[in-house]
């Protein structure tokens, strides 16, 4: 058996111990109504949601958690870089983060962390982030590396799977609120600090995470060029998905009138 073979073998057998852990741990906390792992579906959605609602968004949050905690770690196990290479890239940081921000709401809720990642402005950021990682790698980077087996199934489900997943289950099961428009603005220094990061890295490495942040190839003026024209993508997308939110909570509100006057 190649070392190859060893390492998918040893991959089958981490997708299953981890399915099954996380599925213990969510029904544990679900069945005996442990106030620190107690579902968002049961402490945020209270008499929102009929028993077939809750049972189907608990379905999404462990696949999605799986998916996207599977995702990263075998990710970087078939790999041979290091942590801080492998972190170094803004896909991966984003699928970190929807991995935390499913456990720490479903499992932790109760915990600072928890509290953080069930605000409505947190998931949307992150809603905001994957859909840009998915929406440049599509359009700019897919195929310009060639892969197979493996390590193909993982890069698509963490640029097409996940991403998917996540905004799906961000438009059907996302906190309620209200968002502000400089939101949109805030949102932007999460990618601005990456962007500026990998540049000065890059510069001093000789190493770029992205082919369109390579100053050494393109050159500075270009590189910003890029660098400002992702930033406005980030702006403009988050902007719609506030606007989206808005128009969503305001029909609420209306039908909620509605039926008060009714």
């Amino acid at each position: 058996m190649t070392v190859y073979q060893q390492k998918e073998f040893a991959c089958e057998r981490f997708y299953s111990v981890l399915l099954i852990g996380y599925n213990y741990l969510y029904y544990k906390a679900y069945l005996k109504n442990t106030p620190y792992l107690l579902p968002t579906s049961i402490l945020e959605m209270e008499g929102k949601l009929n028993v077939k609602q809750i049972e189907k968004k608990k379905g999404y949050e462990i696949a999605i958690a799986i998916l996207a905690w599977s995702s990263i770690l075998l990710q970087f196990y078939t790999s041979d870089i290091s942590v801080i290479t492998f972190l170094s890239y803004f896909t991966v940081l984003c699928n970190l983060l929807i991995a935390l921000c499913i456990t720490f709401t479903t499992l932790l809720q109760s915990t600072q962390v928890g509290s953080f990642f069930s605000k409505l402005s947190v998931q949307t950021s992150i809603a905001l982030y994957i859909f840009i990682v998915s929406l440049v790698y599509n359009i700019a980077l897919r195929g310009l590396v060639k892969l197979n087996g493996l390590a193909w199934v993982l890069d698509n489900m963490v640029h097409v799977v996940v991403p998917l997943l996540y905004i799906a289950f961000w438009i059907a099961y996302k906190p309620e609120g209200i968002l502000k428009w400089k939101d949109g603005l805030i949102w932007t220094l999460f990618p601005l600090c990456y962007l500026v990061y990998s540049m000065i890295r890059g510069d001093i490495t000789g190493w770029y995470p992205y082919p369109f942040l390579n100053a050494i190839k393109f050159g500075y003026p270009r590189v910003i060029f890029n660098v400002s024209v992702i930033i406005g993508v980030f702006i403009i997308a988050g902007l719609i998905l506030i606007a989206f939110t808005r128009r969503e909570e305001s029909r609420h509100d209306n039908n909620y009138m509605s039926g008060m006057q009714n």
